[in-house]
């Protein structure tokens, strides 16, 4: 037998590919998968109103249905469904703060450019590290996380701790 799987959520990067993400980690695959972009018109409480591109405040929405072979039990399909519920939920997160990585990763490759010239011995090095970073956002890097260290110079060393004013910007809060 065949299980159905419908999605229906707010059109973002990537719901296609973690809903295969998920199915590949408990073995499953795919024998049908549509991915049609839906735009509707919802009413204040969140139910559709009307389907079309003729209205202004409609809003794209992803409809995913997906067949897989039937699961052993209503079990597996429970956890089939929390799994597949909190993988879309991390990839809201992670495009919802990619941005805002994007940025820090730009200030910090901006940083390193205006220092490096008073780098001792080190201005290539930092040249090619801003070079690189420039690279992974050309190259569409998908940023899973960012996270800023404070370093301290103590007696005998250096003690790393995580800044806690930037705030964390990713999938593991």
């Amino acid at each position: 037998g065949l299980r159905a799987i419908e999605i229906l959520a707010a059109d973002q990067p990537f719901i296609v590919d973690t809903v295969r993400l998920v199915l590949r980690r408990r073995g499953q695959h795919e024998l049908v998968l549509l991915h049609p972009l839906l735009t509707i018109e919802r009413d204040l409480d969140g139910g559709i109103e009307s389907l079309g591109r003729e209205s202004v405040p409609r809003t794209r929405e992803s409809y995913v249905y997906a067949e897989i072979h039937a699961l052993d039990d209503a079990s597996e399909c429970e956890r089939l469904e929390s799994e597949l519920r909190r993988a879309l939920a991390d990839a809201r997160r992670v495009v919802g703060d990619h941005a805002a990585m994007l940025a820090r990763l730009r200030e910090h490759a901006t940083r390193i450019e205006a220092c490096a010239d008073a780098l001792s011995g080190a201005c290539e090095r930092a040249r090619n590290l801003a070079e690189m970073f420039r690279w992974l956002e050309s190259e569409g890097f998908l940023f899973m996380g960012y996270r800023r260290y404070a370093v301290q110079r103590e007696a005998g060393g250096y003690r790393v701790s995580l800044d806690l004013f930037e705030g964390p910007l990713d999938l593991l809060l």
